[in-house]
């Protein structure tokens, strides 16, 4: 009977699958046929292979290592897969994309829409730069906007210009689908320029080398093994523990903004290589947890307080009361000659990285 019901359940989900890829070519040909469609998409298919040969060139060889998961997610949350191309005009499909907005990692989060679809931002992480997480709440987005709208067109509207914008436009036009609103003047010429760019980005992403894009060197797929972690650990560490570089535990675990996991959770997972998870174990064994987390050690002077050496240290208070296990931020005094420990020198501050798209 088991076998039975997971033969039922597998191909449940293949024939889902077909449809939503199917739908996927279907909402794409429904986009395009416009009369305004052909002129807008040929404009930036100018744009993408003169103009941004180069960084399109860099956007196409880093699609290959996130498309795959991406899509996965999407499929998951019954989206067209073609969707994942959002991604590539919002950011490259970089995790550090940052915009003068303040819009953060792959799918171009501010930090308001990104809480209300649960994403964590603070100190220690921002969970937009995480390829999965930032997809999941992507699709989450997506899925409501689509609801609101009745379509993709308008959808991915609304993911750029915001549901009030797009209601406003319509209500203006007294349209119903994306290209009215390229009729309006109550949209903004980046909004009526959005589908157009994707159109342009995913045909070109679908046969590059047809669109004069050949010798991409595409980058290897999002792949990793998983460890809990019950103890903060330098990154520096995790990659001596796992045998590799620095660059790539930090390139596994975008969400991560400082020199190490972050102190505020009682545990957390972290990625590392695939096929390396014993020989990281084994050697995190040997590990003191002094040597898991070095730390500088501060020796507080006279009127000292977790304010004053906050401020000194450009550190929120929260980081140092964490580090030190202390059993209140508001703890005023701290006594003379009290060892405080501290980021090591010059690890504090945030990687954030600007990208270049």
């Amino acid at each position: 009977m088991r076998r039975v019901l997971l033969v039922v359940t597998l191909v449940t989900s293949l024939l889902a699958r077909s449809a939503w890829a199917a739908d996927s070519s279907g909402f794409i040909s429904a986009l395009e046929d416009s009369p305004l469609a052909e002129k807008a998409v040929a404009k930036y298919l100018n744009i993408f292979t003169e103009g941004l040969r180069k960084p399109f060139s860099r956007w196409l060889a880093r699609s290959s290592r996130y498309i795959s998961v991406m899509k996965q997610i999407l499929y998951e949350n019954n989206i067209p897969g073609d969707i994942v191309f959002l991604s590539m005009i919002e950011s490259g499909f970089s995790p550090y994309a940052y915009s003068r907005a303040k819009a953060v990692g792959p799918w171009q989060f501010v930090a308001a829409t990104a809480k209300r679809y649960g994403l964590k931002i603070n100190w220690w992480i921002d969970e937009r730069r995480d390829p999965i997480k930032s997809t999941m709440a992507a699709a989450m987005y997506l899925k409501d906007l689509h609801n609101m709208f009745g379509s993709w067109g308008l959808a991915m509207a609304a993911y750029n210009a915001g549901e009030g914008a797009v209601k406003r436009a319509l209500g203006k036009v007294g349209g119903d689908n994306y290209w009215d609103l390229c009729l309006t003047r109550g949209i903004a010429d980046e909004t009526k320029d959005y589908v157009p760019k994707f159109l342009a980005a995913r045909t070109i992403a679908m046969d590059p080398e047809g669109h004069g894009f050949a010798n991409i060197v595409y980058e290897g797929g999002f792949s990793y093994d998983e460890v809990v972690l019950w103890q903060p650990v330098d990154l520096e560490v995790a990659a001596r523990c796992a045998g590799v570089s620095v660059d790539e535990i930090r390139a596994l675990n975008p969400e991560l903004t400082r020199w190490c996991t972050p102190l505020d959770v009682k545990s957390y997972i972290l990625r590392i290589p695939k096929n390396t998870l014993m020989v990281f174990l084994d050697n995190l064994s040997k590990l003191t947890p002094g040597e898991r987390l070095p730390l500088r050690a501060y020796t507080a002077k006279r009127r000292d307080t977790l304010a004053r050496i906050a401020r000194r240290f450009r550190l929120p208070v929260t980081v140092i009361v964490e580090l030190n296990n202390l059993k209140t931020r508001r703890q005023r005094w701290i006594r003379p000659g009290e060892r405080i420990l501290l980021p090591p020198a010059g690890e504090y501050r945030s990687s954030y990285m600007v990208a270049s798209k």
